[in-house]
C-alpha cells in the first residue's frame, strides 16, 4: 500500500513516465541581428501553470533544459522595452525543442498610441531629427516624410522616394518602439526629434540595444 502511494505520487507530479524525456533550448537574441550577444538579467520557466525555475543568462545567448517532463511550458520575459512577454510550447515527445526569446519584440496590434504616420492627411508631412554622438563620433541626420493623394514620400538627403506598404509599415513599428525607451548608461547617445504640427516627441536613448534608427535606415536602404 505504502509504495502504490508513492508511486501514485510520483506519477502525479511528474506525470509518469513522461518525467525526464524532452530537452528545451531557449536561444535569447536580438531577432533583428543575425549574431549578437544580448543581455537579458532573468527570465522564468513554468510547468502547466506553476513556476519551475528562475533563470539568470545575463549573456549567455543559449540556455539547455534536459530531463523535462511533458506538459505545458511557458517562458517569461522582459523585452528592450520593459514589456513583460511570455512564449508557450508543448513538450510532447522525447527530442529537442527550440524557441527564441525576442528581446525587441514588441505586439504592435495592441498598441494605442498613434504614430505620426497614420495622423498625416494629403499635403501634410512631419520629421525625424537623429542626433547621434560618441566618444569618436558626432553626427546629425534628418528625415521628412510627407503624404500625397498618391501615396507616403519619404526625403532623406537628397534622395526622394514613394513608400510601399512595407516600408510605411517599419516606420509606424519605429515609433511605436520609441515610446518605449529608456536610458542605458551607454557612452553612445541617439537623440530622436519628431515634430508633426504643434507635437512634438523628443527620446533620448543611450542604451546601445534599441539602435532603431540604424535598423530602420536598413530597411529604407
Amino acid at each position: 500500500m505504502y509504495y502504490r502511494i508513492i508511486a501514485l505520487i510520483l506519477f502525479l507530479t511528474y506525470g509518469g513516465m513522461s518525467y525526464g524525456q524532452s530537452t528545451l533550448i531557449v536561444n535569447i537574441k536580438d531577432c533583428r541581428a543575425k549574431d549578437r550577444y544580448e543581455y537579458l538579467a532573468e527570465f522564468k520557466l513554468y510547468r502547466n501553470g506553476t513556476l519551475i525555475k528562475t533563470v539568470t543568462p545575463k549573456h549567455e545567448r543559449i540556455q539547455v533544459f534536459k530531463f523535462l517532463a511533458y506538459g505545458s511550458y511557458t517562458v517569461v520575459y522582459k523585452s528592450f522595452f520593459d514589456k513583460t512577454e511570455s512564449i508557450n510550447i508543448e513538450l510532447i515527445e522525447k527530442k529537442k525543442y527550440r524557441i527564441d526569446l525576442c528581446l525587441d519584440y514588441l505586439d504592435y496590434e495592441n498598441e494605442t498610441y498613434i504614430p505620426f504616420i497614420d495622423r498625416l492627411v494629403s499635403g501634410e508631412h512631419y520629421s525625424i531629427k537623429i542626433i547621434s554622438s560618441g566618444c569618436f563620433h558626432n553626427s546629425e541626420e534628418n528625415v521628412l516624410i510627407e503624404r500625397k493623394d498618391d501615396g507616403y514620400y519619404l526625403k532623406y538627403a537628397d534622395k526622394k522616394m514613394l513608400l510601399d506598404p512595407e516600408l510605411i509599415e517599419e516606420i509606424r513599428h519605429f515609433e511605436l518602439e520609441l515610446n518605449y525607451i529608456k536610458g542605458g548608461g551607454c557612452t553612445t547617445v541617439d537623440e530622436y526629434l519628431l515634430k508633426y504640427k504643434d507635437h512634438v516627441v523628443f527620446v533620448s536613448d543611450d542604451s546601445c540595444r534599441w539602435n532603431g534608427w540604424y535598423y530602420l535606415k536598413k530597411s529604407l536602404e
